[in-house]
């Protein structure tokens, strides 16, 4: 069993996320951590989304829903990258910008993108460490098996 196991943008991507946490969790060792990236805000699902295999987007109250009745402590969860939430409105929602398809439509999205990354991003990183944001484009989640845990055999 593993001290920590972790997931990032991984959840998404599976039907059954009750299922896929708790297989994280009989991985883990009691008192262990679950560290959790996914999608956040439903209301920017969008035509991307379906096209790259998600299911579905986050919010707090939807992981609070889905750990209840599991083993574990919600240690930390929060929204991060509040500019990304205004960039994918306007590529996904406004625009509708398919760039997975579109060669001109990539590279735009692409400069935009590795602008925003280098010298935007970092900026914006530092303020989300020391003030919470509302929203976000991504949800990052803290979980903690509950050391009372019956512990299960891993297969090799």
């Amino acid at each position: 069993h593993f001290d920590s196991v972790y997931s990032v943008h991984v959840m998404e991507h599976i039907q059954d996320d009750r299922q896929f946490l708790e297989t994280m969790l009989a991985l883990t060792r009691p008192g262990g951590n679950m560290i959790v990236m996914v999608p956040a805000m439903p209301f920017l699902f969008s035509e991307l989304d379906r096209n790259i295999g998600h299911y579905r987007r986050y919010n707090k109250g939807m992981i609070r829903t889905l750990v209840r009745g599991l083993p574990v402590e919600i240690r930390h969860m929060a929204y991060n990258n509040l500019l990304g939430v205004a960039g994918s409105l306007y590529f996904s929602k406004f625009r509708k910008i398919n760039y997975q398809n579109n060669d001109a439509a990539r590279s735009r999205f692409y400069g935009v993108y590795r602008f925003f990354s280098e010298y935007v991003v970092p900026g914006i990183r530092v303020f989300e460490r020391f003030v919470p944001v509302p929203i976000g484009l991504n949800l990052t989640i803290v979980l903690r098996k509950s050391s009372a845990s019956t512990q299960p055999e891993c297969a090799d």
